[in-house]
């Protein structure tokens, strides 16, 4: 019966790891780097899921912390002059994709 039981599970998560392979990452256009004067950027994320799942859009900074982004804009702030790498990651739930570009800070 054990050897039943462990069958049924390894084919069941075979099954489901394998229905992922058949999921589509979302979509996220590329962003060019950016160059500020000042010390604050805004960037419009532009991103989309084939399967018409929702997206949950993520960013971190120079390979921090992620922190969720409120909508398609990000709005971010820099203290210091200097270049800084900007990842920016979209969700279905399920897969992701990411793009980066690079901020660099007069």
């Amino acid at each position: 019966m054990l050897k039943q039981s462990k069958a049924l599970l390894f084919s069941l998560i075979l099954l489901l790891s394998g229905c992922l392979l058949f999921i589509s990452p979302p979509e996220i256009k590329e962003i060019e780097d950016v160059s500020a004067a000042g010390k604050s950027i805004t960037v419009s994320i532009e991103a989309s899921d084939p399967g018409g799942r929702d997206i949950t859009l993520t960013y971190r900074i120079d390979g921090g912390g992620w922190a969720e982004i409120q909508g398609i804009t990000l709005e971010l702030t820099f203290d210091d002059p200097g270049s800084y790498l900007v990842t920016v990651s979209a969700s279905n739930g399920l897969r992701q994709s990411d793009t980066a570009f690079t901020v660099k800070v007069a």
